[in-house]
């Protein structure tokens, strides 16, 4: 990681990460077929939005402009059980590991990138991004090992 970035580059490689787990959860909501597990999926790319936004702010905070991002939905009740069909398992439980090494990544990019940010807005962001990106993780883990024991 270059320890050159500025505050800049640190919020746009941050957005980039989010926007791409945006469309992994988007397009895992249109892969599954059961209501439950596309709901899952529906809400962690609206959780991956709200981080979209937020970062977005805080780069037009520092004067960059952004794209326009979709309205944002409210719903945070990510505590629900998904039941798969046997059928569906196999392609729900590979979505889900892709998912936790998805958000592992990206709690591992942000760590880097707290370690060189220099601006105290920069940390703050980032320091909230890591810590919510270990509350999807372990979110995605518990509903991992809930279907592969049912």
């Amino acid at each position: 990681m270059d320890d050159k970035l500025s505050c800049t580059q640190i919020l746009e490689l941050a957005l980039d990460k989010e926007k791409q787990a945006y469309e992994f959860y988007r397009k895992a909501g249109q892969t599954v077929k059961d209501s439950n597990a596309k709901m899952l999926f529906d809400l962690f790319a609206i959780e991956e939005q709200k981080h979209i936004a937020r970062l977005e702010f805080e780069l037009i905070k520092s004067g960059k402009t952004t794209p326009q991002t979709e309205d944002l939905l409210d719903l945070n009740d990510l505590d629900f059980i998904v039941d798969v069909t046997d059928e569906m398992k196999d392609i729900y439980m590979d979505i889900l590991l892709g998912a936790i090494n998805k958000e592992h990544e990206s709690f591992k990019l942000y760590i880097s990138l707290l370690a060189i940010a220099d601006s105290p807005e920069s940390r703050n962001v980032l320091e909230a991004l890591i810590e919510e990106e270990a509350r999807h993780k372990l979110l995605l883990e518990m509903k991992y090992n809930h279907a592969s024991i049912h």
